[in-house]
């Protein structure tokens, strides 16, 4: 079963710029942010590959991803951290409608110059991640690689951030978050609905992203359903 996120995110990386290496089985992206979120390698775990991924990525933490069914003891002897289960969604945009949202809430495409500095901060505080590494990670998706970053506004307020990638295959979601004050307010749904309305707009049959424990009940909602369930090892 083809992996849409993956080919998603390597679409998007590659437009970007950044360093990616693939063939043989292997695939990894290096961002110019040294966080283990920020760098990604997909391959079956044997000592060739975790080799190769040392050399590639250098002194940058990253991530390992693999599917159900691979085993991972060759990462743990290795020294990778224990994995954390990380659901891969799919949606079927065709017949897909947006119910609409709040009229308190206005959803905004970010500029790259005038608009971004507000998407990442609320991006950074939305998914608790250092507003540096935000800013150096999404900036050159949006500026090279044509990625849309969406701010909702609640009365005004930054309130919560995504952004889409239009790629080949599929829409790629990143980046869904609230900020604190501003959950439980249907804010996830309205910025993640703005994605997909741009999918369709743009042609795409199918919307993919992964989530988080606490995002599942959002996406199962709007209609997502589960296409792979990863295993994700970090190193060191």
């Amino acid at each position: 079963m083809e992996n849409l996120q993956k080919q998603n995110f390597l679409e998007c990386a590659v437009a970007a710029g950044w360093d990616v290496e693939e063939g043989d089985g292997f695939a990894a992206v290096k961002s110019p942010v040294r966080e283990a979120f920020a760098n990604t390698v997909w391959a079956a775990p044997e000592p060739e590959a975790i080799e190769r991924s040392k050399r590639f990525f250098g002194d940058h933490p990253f991530s390992w991803s693999l599917d159900e069914g691979q085993d991972g003891a060759a990462l743990r002897a290795a020294g990778f951290k224990a994995p954390e289960s990380v659901p891969g969604l799919v949606l079927n945009l065709d017949g897909y409608t947006s119910p609409g949202h709040s009229r308190r809430v206005k959803i905004a495409r970010a500029d790259a110059d005038e608009d971004f500095p507000f998407w990442a901060s609320a991006a950074s505080e939305a998914l608790g991640l250092c507003a540096d590494s935000v800013r150096r990670f999404f900036l050159p998706l949006v500026c090279e690689g044509g990625a849309v970053p969406f701010l909702a506004l609640h009365d005004g307020l930054p309130a919560a951030t995504a952004l889409a990638y239009c790629g080949d295959h599929a829409l790629g979601i990143y980046a869904v978050g609230t900020r604190p004050a501003y959950r439980r307010m249907g804010l996830g749904r309205a910025v993640t609905q703005a994605c997909l309305t741009l999918g369709q707009d743009l042609g795409q049959h199918r919307a993919v992203l992964s989530s988080s424990v606490m995002g599942m009940p959002l996406y199962r909602r709007i209609g997502f359903k589960t296409e792979r369930v990863v295993a994700e090892f970090q190193f060191p």
